[in-house]
C-alpha cells in the first residue's frame, strides 16, 4: 500500500509539473480569480455606497477606489443624522477591505499579464495580455485555442447568444470576448463582424504559433491586421 501510495504522489507531482510547465493552469485559475473578486469588489462597494448615503447622501463617486479613500480619510461633510464613532469604524474597515481587494486583483492581473506574455506572445502581442488570457481560459489552454477555427475564437464568451440562436433562429452573434479590443469596440456597428472576422483569423494564426511551432510571427501578423482593419472602415 505504502509503494502505491508513493506511486500515485509521484505521478500526482509530474501531473502537477506538467500543468504548471504549460501555464495554461495558472492562467485559467487566475482568470477565474480575478472575475470573481471583480464580482466581490462590486457587491461590498454597493453595500458601502448604501450604507454610507445613510450619513453622507451627498457624496457620490463611481470612482470605487476614490470613494474609499474619502471615505477612511474621514473627510466627508456630514448632512444628516449623526454618525457615531462605532458606524464611522465600520465604514472605514469596509473601505479599507474594498480597496484591499483591489489592491489584490491588480497585482494578480500584473502577475497574469506576465504568464500570459511568455506563454502566448504573438496573440499577447496582437491584442494585449488581458483579453488573451481571457481567450485562454475560455478555450480551455493555448493549445485547444490554436485547434479551433476562427469563427470559434470570434463567438467565445457569446455562448448564450449562440445557444439562442440555435434554439430559436435569432441572429447569431457577430463577436464574444474579442469585443474588448478597441478595433472592434470603438468601430461603427454595422462594421464590427467584419473586423472581428479579420481579428479572429490573425488570433488563430497567432495562437498556432504560440502553441505549436514557437515562432514570433505577430509583428507581421499585426500589421496586416491593422491594414484589413483601416480598408473596412474606409469601405
Amino acid at each position: 500500500m505504502a509503494i502505491d501510495r508513493e506511486s500515485a504522489l509521484r505521478k500526482a507531482r509530474e501531473n502537477l509539473k506538467e500543468a504548471l510547465k504549460e501555464k495554461d493552469f495558472i492562467i485559467i485559475n487566475a482568470v477565474n480569480t480575478i472575475e470573481d473578486l471583480v464580482k466581490m469588489i462590486n457587491m461590498l462597494f454597493e453595500r458601502l455606497e448604501e450604507w454610507n448615503k445613510l450619513f453622507y447622501p451627498s457624496f457620490k463617486s463611481k470612482n470605487i477606489e476614490m470613494y474609499c479613500e474619502k471615505i477612511i480619510q474621514g473627510d466627508l461633510v456630514n448632512t444628516m443624522v449623526e454618525i457615531s464613532e462605532k458606524d464611522k469604524k465600520q465604514l472605514f474597515n469596509m473601505a479599507k477591505e474594498t480597496l484591499r481587494m483591489i489592491e489584490l486583483k491588480n497585482s494578480i492581473e500584473e502577475y497574469t499579464n506576465e504568464i500570459t506574455n511568455k506563454l502566448a506572445p504573438n496573440v499577447s502581442y496582437l491584442i494585449g495580455p488581458e483579453l488573451t488570457a481571457k481567450l485562454i481560459a475560455s478555450s480551455g489552454g493555448i493549445k485547444k485555442m490554436g485547434m479551433v477555427p476562427a469563427s470559434t475564437i470570434q463567438v467565445i464568451g457569446a455562448e448564450k447568444a449562440l445557444f439562442k440562436h440555435l434554439k430559436t433562429g435569432s441572429n447569431p452573434p457577430k463577436h464574444g470576448l474579442i469585443f474588448q479590443f478597441a478595433a472592434i469596440g470603438k468601430a461603427p456597428k454595422k462594421k464590427r463582424g467584419k473586423i472581428a472576422r479579420t481579428v479572429a483569423s490573425k488570433i488563430v494564426i497567432a495562437a498556432r504559433a504560440d502553441a505549436f511551432t514557437k515562432n514570433f510571427i505577430a509583428k507581421e501578423l499585426k500589421e496586416k491586421m491593422e491594414i484589413k482593419i483601416n480598408k473596412i472602415l474606409r469601405s
